[in-house]
């Protein structure tokens, strides 16, 4: 647990432990109950994304991935959201059908 915590820049108290914990049950009900299931159910889209600070930023992302830098390490990097940061901006497999009721509206 403190690990975990130390990777995701959070502090040691109970409410971050809480937060680490929770996410860890929800990975783990996925990993086992749900992601078996997907491919039955829906035509499936890999997501990958990172959260950046400013529309800037993204624009100098969006530069350095058109020259060939790899997106997860710039993920790992530069990404706000700590969980997928962790994974390279992974966020896992969405149905395709509700893929675009997820993304924001503005992308880059």
């Amino acid at each position: 647990m403190k690990n975990l915590l130390k990777e995701n820049d959070l502090p040691d108290k109970e409410a971050y432990r809480d937060l680490v914990r929770h996410q860890l049950l929800i990975e783990r009900l996925l990993d086992v109950h749900f992601d078996p299931q997907v491919p039955l159910f829906a035509e499936q889209r890999r997501v990958m994304a990172m959260m950046l600070e400013s529309s800037p930023q993204a624009l100098d992302v969006r530069s350095k991935l058109v020259r060939g830098d790899d997106f997860s390490e710039l993920a790992a990097e530069m990404s706000l959201e700590p969980f997928s940061r962790n994974k390279g901006g992974g966020f896992g497999w969405v149905p395709k059908t509700i893929l675009l009721d997820m993304l924001p509206a503005s992308i880059v």
